[in-house]
């Protein structure tokens, strides 16, 4: 998928939502991302589970380039180290938030309520 296309479609699932995460059933930081979400404004908060998506790769490139994040650790391929591209990528109002660590200190700080009152949730 050209990059333009790319940015077109993560646009319209940031934006299906008022709380949006691009998922993978298999990962553990996911699934603690969501259930902080989901438990805090269930009916606001859309899932976008990235597994079997046939463009996963051009994606999650994108959101590497976009949100500028690349996973804590690094590992070598070839000799050469290479950032690793991760999810959760979390939208909150349509704008990207964060990942798991992000939501979690949010929730720990006492923040994530208002974050999300302000993007006009029904917090819980």
């Amino acid at each position: 998928m050209e990059k333009a296309q790319v940015a077109s479609w993560v646009d319209a699932q940031a934006r299906q939502s008022k709380v949006v995460i691009f998922t993978s059933s298999t990962c553990p930081y996911c699934v603690k991302a969501s259930g902080i979400l989901m438990g805090a404004a269930p009916s606001d908060v859309t899932l976008v589970d990235l597994d079997d998506h046939p463009d996963r790769e051009d994606i999650m490139e994108y959101f590497r380039e976009t949100t500028g994040m690349l996973c804590r650790s690094l590992f070598i391929i070839g000799g050469t180290f290479r950032g690793a591209r991760t999810v959760p990528r979390v939208f909150i109002g349509g704008k990207f938030f964060g990942d798991c660590s992000k939501t979690v200190a949010a929730q720990e700080s006492g923040e994530l309520n208002k974050i999300l009152i302000d993007a006009g949730c029904k917090v819980e």
